[in-house]
This record gives structure tokens, sequence and C-alpha cells, in this order.
């Protein structure tokens, strides 16, 4: 596995539109057209897409917004799933988060009924911090 980030925009919509997910993920995650949009409307957001080698395999939006780093869109293709690409990418994301924004804390927020993502963030140190986000999902933190 040789996972990397390249940035996109609203002009890479096109081949994004190939990452797909469970029919059953469905209402846990918006949809990147949504998550290019919202970064094109706020330079706070940042977009990537996360690659093995050469194969795109997974997308993820993060940001830093009122002081806070969030990352709030994450998603491995179905084709890729149940084969480590999550974790590990999640991995690199917070080595990467934890570089370029020095916080002590990073947030993401996860449906109460997503028990596979949730027990992928245990997994890598992350719990629940009682807070609800503005949708209602239940926020999640991480010290760094």
């Amino acid at each position: 596995m040789n996972l990397h980030f390249e940035k996109v925009t609203i002009n890479d919509l096109k081949w994004l539109n190939y990452l797909t997910i469970k029919d059953s993920q469905i209402n846990y995650v918006e949809s990147i057209e949504d998550s290019l949009l919202l970064q094109e409307n706020d330079s706070s957001w940042k977009a990537r897409a996360i690659y093995d080698n050469q194969i795109l395999v997974g997308f993820v939006l993060y940001g830093f917004i009122d002081n806070e780093v969030w990352i709030d869109r994450y998603l491995i293709d179905q084709r890729y799933q149940g084969r480590g690409y999550g974790k590990n990418a999640l991995k690199l994301i917070i080595e990467e988060l934890k570089k370029t924004y020095q916080q002590p804390i990073l947030y993401l927020s996860v449906f109460k009924e997503n028990n596979v993502a949730i027990n992928l963030y245990q997994k890598l140190g992350f719990e629940f911090n009682g807070q609800l986000d503005s949708k209602g999902e239940l926020v999640m933190e991480l010290k760094l």
C-alpha cells in the first residue's frame, strides 16, 4: 500500500464521481460534489483525493474552522473497503493535520448508527466528547 493525497477542485468532479459507497452508507456522508462546492466557497476547507499509487481509493474533506481542526467528510470507495485503506489513510490524514495545523485536538462527527466508522475512529484513539454537531451527529475528538 502506497497511500498519498492529491488536492482536488470542483473541476475534478467528473473523475471523483467514480468513487462509490455501499447503499447502507449513503446517508452517512455528504456527496463529493457538495464537499467540493463547500471548498470553493470557503477556503478553510481542503478536499483531497486518496490514492494508492495511481489508483483512486477515497476522498476526504478537512478544515480549520473556528480555531478547530475537523475531518468533515471521509470515504473509501466500496471496492476498496475491508482492505485496510480506511484505517491506513486515516492515520496519514491525522499525521498531516497534526503537522499542518499544530492543534491539540482533532474533531470529527459521526451518526450514532454508523458502527463501522465509530469502531475505526475508536481504534485510532478518537473518543466521544458528549457534544452534537449542527446536524445532530455525535462529535468525537482525538487528543494529539
